[in-house]
């Protein structure tokens, strides 16, 4: 299992980076947001299927609650529109030397903005068990939580577009609050 800490970064290509945690006790999220605004950027992070994660002010939104076993990652271009929601099951969130942090189970869900869900890493996953990195319960507990999630982002594309665009938005503002 691989401890993934919120400000992990290739800093060999990243140029000009601006990050921040801001804490939230609303209706909608009780939990901690690392936003990760990549101002200036080396060199694109660009996956096999032409999807760009990282570009010059690209953000990132993570969002962080303890009392969850998902993290979601939401990854905006230089326009503030959405590349892809990326939701990492994991066995424990938490916070270490005032890092976030998540135990990664291996598996991960991705919603990209035409609505399409991905199930991903199912092979890594099976790697783990097989060579003892994580237990059987916790293979099994992995494929519970994404199948509660699968289910829960059924129909939902609407209102995960405006949950990440509301905390998008305060994360923007307390930037420029802090720049005055």
């Amino acid at each position: 299992m691989k401890r993934r800490f919120a400000n992990w970064t290739n800093k060999e290509e990243i140029e000009k980076m601006q990050e921040k945690i801001v804490r939230f006790q609303n209706l909608d999220f009780s939990g901690e947001v690392f936003f990760r605004h990549f101002v200036k950027v080396k060199k694109k992070k660009i996956l096999p299927n032409q999807i760009c994660l990282i570009d010059n002010n690209y953000k990132w939104l993570q969002f962080y609650d303890k009392n969850s076993k998902v993290c979601l990652t939401t990854i905006y271009d230089e326009k503030n529109r959405i590349v892809e929601w990326y939701f990492d099951i994991a066995k424990k969130i938490g916070k270490e030397n005032g890092m976030l942090y998540e135990d990664d189970l291996y598996l991960d869900v991705v919603v990209q903005p035409n609505g399409e869900t991905i199930l991903l890493d199912e092979d890594d996953l099976q790697e783990a068990l097989e060579k003892q990195e994580i237990s059987k319960e916790e293979f099994e507990q992995a494929y519970e939580i994404a199948k509660d999630l699968l289910n829960k982002l059924k129909g939902k594309k609407r209102q995960l577009r405006e949950f990440t665009y509301k905390y998008l938005k305060m994360m923007l503002e307390v930037g420029e609050q802090n720049e005055n």
